[in-house]
């Protein structure tokens, strides 16, 4: 899994989600009056870094609140998106009053995860139907 701490370093990393963070950090940037906002650190105005998976084995190191890791549980995310002008799906657990981490997972990561994509229906399920997903279903 690679990590990215600025706009500066994701500039190394695939640019479809540099695109996705660079309008983002140059609003932050101008509300905060910041000359240089692809240095502002994502940790510091998001609450976490931005992590790219290259592998399913990837999900082992992404922790659950629910418990467990994403390779084997399901948990609702605060933001879970299948980019649709991009092959990436992106998640966002908010873990704090700052934020939390993103996670960028490709397409040949995600479509074999049933974690990642179970996950992506507990997040948009309708409430009135309750979960989809029931306890031991992976």
């Amino acid at each position: 899994m690679l990590e990215f701490k600025n706009l500066y370093e994701l500039k190394e990393g695939p640019v479809e989600v540099y695109n996705e963070m660079e309008p983002l950090m140059r609003r932050l940037g101008e509300e905060l009056h910041e000359d240089d906002y692809k240095n502002i650190d994502f940790i510091d105005h998001l609450g976490g870094h931005v992590f790219i998976l290259e592998s399913l084995e990837d999900l082992k190191l992404i922790e659950l609140v629910l418990g467990g890791t994403l390779y084997d549980n399901v948990q609702p995310f605060d933001i879970a998106l299948i980019l649709s002008d991009t092959s990436f799906m992106v998640l966002v657990s908010i873990t704090s009053d700052t934020g939390g981490a993103t996670y960028f997972l490709p397409r040949e990561v995600y479509m074999q995860s049933a974690g990642a994509m179970l996950s992506l229906i507990e997040t948009h399920r309708d409430a009135n139907f309750g979960s989809l997903v029931k306890d031991g279903d992976l």
